[in-house]
């Protein structure tokens, strides 16, 4: 059975939290959530922030973070049905829906590359009919 736990590493503050994904010796990942908190508003048992009145962020990161960990745990299921590969890659693809993040990065430096030779290609053959004639 695969498991969701959450933790912190490291000491900058505030510090990434991370979902590791485990399986036995399947398969072990550990990604970063994108949510942070305080290290000493951190519960390593609970895997979660501390409900003290200092932490006014912990319900919205508590939320996300059990919201996360089912949503994980029902798309592993339904991966796991369709015979798909889990690899930190479809775990950081899931994460990144989760959350809504952009799963596909667009490579704009192709996109300005194009432009960039479609308007010297229009330049030069204005220049070419300006010189031939």
């Amino acid at each position: 059975m695969a498991t969701v736990q959450f933790r912190i590493k490291g000491k900058m503050n505030p510090a990434n939290i991370k979902i590791r994904f485990k399986n036995g010796d399947k398969f072990d990942f550990e990604l970063a959530t994108g949510l942070k908190t305080k290290i000493e508003h951190w519960s390593s048992s609970k895997q979660k922030v501390k409900n003290i009145a200092i932490a006014n962020y912990k319900d919205d990161v508590n939320n996300n973070l059990n919201a996360l960990r089912t949503f994980v745990e029902n798309q592993y299921f339904i991966s796991i049905t369709n015979n798909e590969e889990i690899t930190s890659k479809w775990l950081k693809n899931k994460i990144n829906i989760y959350f809504e993040r952009p799963t596909n990065k667009i490579d704009n430096s192709k996109i300005y590359l194009v432009d960039f030779i479609e308007k010297c290609q229009n330049k030069f053959e204005a220049l070419l009919k300006k010189y031939a004639n």
